[in-house]
């Protein structure tokens, strides 16, 4: 799956410029929090929420970590996730099937007219990488990857310079 998603970013860079032409809708970010609040008491849902202050506080203490190893590689991916002011993820393969379809049917009807920046299936693995790139291309805000055959949801929101992702992958 970590593959899969490295050679997803890796074909998205050169899509974010014919995406960027389109009207953009955003990403209906306080409906996916509601849904997300919704299920996360429900059996078999596991969520994780960092929040604006965490993350802040994590990226503080990861920066200093990184100017004392000196690490150029983690240098680069904290500066690509500077942008990133909270974070979502939800795993809910251990939940009811009826759980998983109700969860699935109404984040698909959410993110009906979000820009999808790329599909991707493999061996009955499906992956949905949503966001908002900015009319140049230069930025992707409120990235979300949604993989309804594997029952997670990450959702990053803020934004990421293109040009560092890019970047990044190619290192």
């Amino acid at each position: 799956m970590k593959k899969l998603f490295v050679i997803l970013f890796l074909a998205l860079v050169p899509l974010t410029g014919v995406a960027a032409q389109g009207k953009t809708q955003a990403l209906p970010r306080q409906q996916i929090t509601t849904l997300v609040g919704d299920f996360s008491g429900t059996n078999g849902f596991e969520v994780v929420r960092v929040g604006r202050l965490t993350m802040g506080l994590v990226k503080t203490i990861v920066r200093k970590a990184v100017r004392e190893s000196g690490d150029q590689d983690s240098a680069e991916l904290l500066s690509l996730l500077n942008g990133i002011r909270s974070v979502s993820v939800v795993d809910f393969e251990d939940a009811s099937p009826e759980a998983r379809e109700r969860f699935s049917r109404r984040l698909d009807r959410m993110l009906d007219g979000v820009d999808l920046l790329m599909e991707a299936k493999d061996d009955g693995e499906d992956m949905r990488l949503f966001g908002v790139v900015d009319e140049a291309g230069d930025k992707l805000t409120d990235f979300i990857v949604w993989s309804p055959s594997e029952c997670k949801l990450i959702c990053l929101y803020g934004s990421m310079s293109m040009r560092k992702l890019s970047r990044f992958l190619q290192n």
